[in-house]
């Protein structure tokens, strides 16, 4: 067994489940005055009520509710709110993509990454479901918030936290797929504080098979932030099987940064036709364009050309990506980054044509 599913099996719960509606958390901890003595903890869980407002949002294979402790016998504070994705287990396809969810959330639970992923405090599995029971973020997700524009400087931000944790996830093997604003919660917002937001629904995560690649026999994802290699569906290799690698969820970040700057799409999720000509063909790359009459910096511009490059191997990886100049001012303003600048040279980043990033 691989330590990721060692931390899928380490991170089940011990769970009762009553007729009331209520769910009993049973576990040990260690008794901090007695040695090698476990104590017995036990928490009670409660949706939100039965009219539906406990519902926080639907997904392609599951939903989320909100739900609040009444009760916890050893002191922790009641009233405090979780979120709880329900997944039905259906068939291996489904188990296959809850397998995978539950591998990246163990993953990326642990401390270290908690300033840039969402972070998940178990699951079981009862009545043919699974629940996934994760930290509640009470301004929910940043699609909420595309009714604006986002200055340049807001977008920044956004990108820096997101390409952090796309670092992350990449270095350990994992690409996300389906990054867009939804699948991005809202930690903190204006007027109050600065945009910190975190990655979350690892649902069509997939696990890459030689630390960059992954083989799709689906086209998934949401198509207005979908990479064209994996919108148009296309082969590394005539007679291969449809693949792609980390430098998906690249592009996903590029249109994302478009979407918030010129409040449109950059490629029209509804006419394939100017994404077709950009990918094959090497058209004009059109949300430059939007993005400069928006006022965008050249810097700015240059980082979302880059890793919108329509050969995936052009694209800088993300940990490239959060070096790029545009990056800069992001590295002081983040939740868990070091007051520093970047100590890594940015020339092969400001120069997208470098021969480095063909090895990518």
């Amino acid at each position: 067994m691989d330590r990721d599913e060692e931390g899928v099996d380490d991170s089940e719960l011990c769970v009762k489940l009553y007729n009331d509606g209520l769910v009993y958390h049973v576990r040990d901890i260690p008794d901090p005055h007695v040695e090698l003595h476990q104590l017995q903890v036990e928490e009670i869980w409660q949706r939100e009520d039965a009219s539906g407002s406990h519902l926080l949002g639907r997904g392609g294979f599951g939903s989320v509710y909100k739900e609040t402790c009444i009760r916890d016998i050893r002191g922790g504070k009641l009233g405090r709110f979780r979120a709880v994705k329900v997944i039905e287990r259906g068939d291996q396809v489904t188990k296959a993509y809850y397998r995978e969810e539950l591998k990246a959330l163990a993953k990326f639970s642990a401390p270290r990454y908690r300033s840039w992923f969402v972070e998940c405090f178990g699951w079981y599995e009862a009545m043919d479901r699974v629940f996934i029971n994760m930290e509640h973020i009470e301004h929910r997700d940043l699609q909420r918030y595309l009714d604006r524009q986002f200055s340049e400087r807001e977008t920044n931000r956004i990108a820096f936290q997101v390409a952090k944790g796309l670092g992350f996830m990449h270095q350990n093997n994992f690409i996300h797929r389906d990054l867009k604003p939804a699948n991005l919660l809202v930690v903190e917002k204006p007027p109050e504080k600065e945009w910190w937001v975190k990655i979350s629904d690892f649902g069509i995560s997939k696990r890459s098979t030689d630390g960059r690649l992954a083989y799709s026999t689906v086209n998934i994802g949401t198509q207005e932030y979908m990479a064209p290699e994996v919108r148009l569906f296309r082969p590394r290799h005539r007679g291969d099987k449809a693949s792609y690698t980390v430098a998906a969820d690249m592009w996903s970040l590029g249109a994302i940064c478009v979407r918030l700057i010129t409040a449109n799409p950059a490629f029209d999720p509804f006419d394939v036709r100017g994404l077709l000509e950009y990918f094959d063909h090497g058209a004009r790359f059109d949300p430059e364009d939007a993005l400069a009459g928006d006022g965008t910096t050249q810097e700015g511009r240059d980082f979302v050309r880059a890793i919108m490059d329509r050969n995936p191997k052009l694209r800088p990886l993300a940990h490239e990506a959060i070096e790029h100049a545009w990056m800069a001012p992001s590295w002081r303003r983040s939740p868990g980054v070091p007051n520093s600048e970047p100590v890594v040279p940015l020339a092969k980043l400001n120069n997208p044509s470098s021969p480095e990033l063909a090895d990518v």
